[in-house]
C-alpha cells in the first residue's frame, strides 16, 4: 500500500468514526422502520414505537411493505435475466427534459 493511499484509508475512517458519533437512535428513520416492518433486526426503540403509530392508523402498511420488497425481487430478477441473456441492456435509458 502506497503512502497516499494509506492516509486515504484513516482520513475514510476517521469520517466513518464521525457519521457514527453523529447517530441518533433516539430520531425514527424511514430506513430502520422499513426494516422493523420486514421483521428485520436493524432498528431501534423509537423506530419501532413510530412503527407501531403508523401500524395503529393504516393496520395494512406491514402488508404493503412486504408486497413492495417482493415487486422489487420480480424487478431485479428479471432485469437481471435479461442482462444475462443478451450480454447486454436491451434498450437505451433516454432522458427527457
Amino acid at each position: 500500500m502506497r503512502r497516499s493511499q494509506f492516509w486515504v484509508m484513516m482520513g475514510l475512517m476517521a469520517q466513518a468514526d464521525e457519521a457514527v458519533r453523529g447517530l441518533d437512535v433516539s430520531i425514527p428513520n424511514a430506513a430502520r422502520m422499513y426494516d422493523y416492518f420486514l421483521g428485520g433486526k436493524d432498528n431501534f426503540e423509537a423506530d419501532r414505537v413510530t412503527a407501531e403509530k403508523l401500524l395503529a392508523l393504516v393496520p395494512q402498511l406491514r402488508q404493503s411493505v412486504v408486497e413492495n420488497r417482493r415487486f422489487i425481487g420480480r424487478v431485479v430478477r428479471f432485469l437481471a435475466a435479461e442482462a444475462a441473456g443478451r450480454g447486454r441492456w436491451r434498450w437505451r435509458w433516454r432522458w427527457r427534459w
